[in-house]
C-alpha cells in the first residue's frame, strides 16, 4: 500500500516579489501551516469520529509540515509522518491481503476472515485545509499587502 506522507496544501507562484516581501510571505505561510495542523488535530482528529480512524492517536500526534521554496514558487506540505494507514483513511480504498489468502482481524470477540475490506473515505487533511483557506487570505491581506502598498504594517 502506498503511503501518504504529506499532502500539498498550497502552491504559490509569485514572480516579482521583493526579498523582504518574500520573507514576510514565507513567515505568513509558516504560521498558516501551523494553524492548519491545529485545525486538523482539534476538529478532524478529535472527538467521536476519530475512534473510527485509530485509537492510538498517531495521526493526530505525528502531523508535520514542510515548506520548500524554489525561485518564486512556494510549496507547503502537511501530513502525518509515514503512517501506513494514513492514506487509506484520507482517500478510501480497498485493502487486500499481501501474503495470505485472506485478511484476519477481530471485531469484539469475533475473528473475521475476508478477501478484502473496502474502506470509506475519512478525510482529515483536506477538510483542515479547506477550513483555513480564508485565514490565509486574511493573513496575506493584513501582513503582506500593506507592506507592498505602503500601508501601516
Amino acid at each position: 500500500m502506498a503511503r501518504l506522507k504529506t499532502r500539498v496544501l498550497y502552491k504559490m507562484d509569485l514572480p516579482g516579489l521583493s526579498k523582504a516581501a518574500m520573507k514576510r510571505l514565507v513567515n505568513i505561510l509558516d504560521a498558516w501551516s501551523q494553524i492548519v495542523i491545529g485545525t486538523i488535530q482539534t476538529k478532524h482528529l478529535s472527538g467521536p469520529r476519530p475512534s473510527k480512524i485509530k485509537s492510538d492517536g498517531l495521526l493526530k500526534h505525528t502531523m508535520t509540515r514542510e515548506m520548500t521554496k524554489m525561485g518564486d514558487l512556494i510549496k507547503i506540505k502537511v501530513g502525518p509522518r509515514q503512517l501506513p494507514y494514513a492514506r487509506i483513511h484520507e482517500l478510501g480504498g480497498v485493502i487486500r491481503p499481501k501474503n495470505k489468502k485472506s485478511l484476519r482481524f477481530r471485531i469484539g470477540n469475533r475473528v473475521i476472515f475476508t478477501k478484502k475490506v473496502i474502506m470509506p473515505r475519512r478525510p482529515y487533511l483536506q477538510p483542515g485545509f479547506e477550513a483555513e483557506k480564508n485565514t490565509l487570505e486574511k493573513l496575506i491581506s493584513t501582513r503582506l499587502t500593506p507592506g507592498l502598498g505602503g500601508g501601516n504594517k
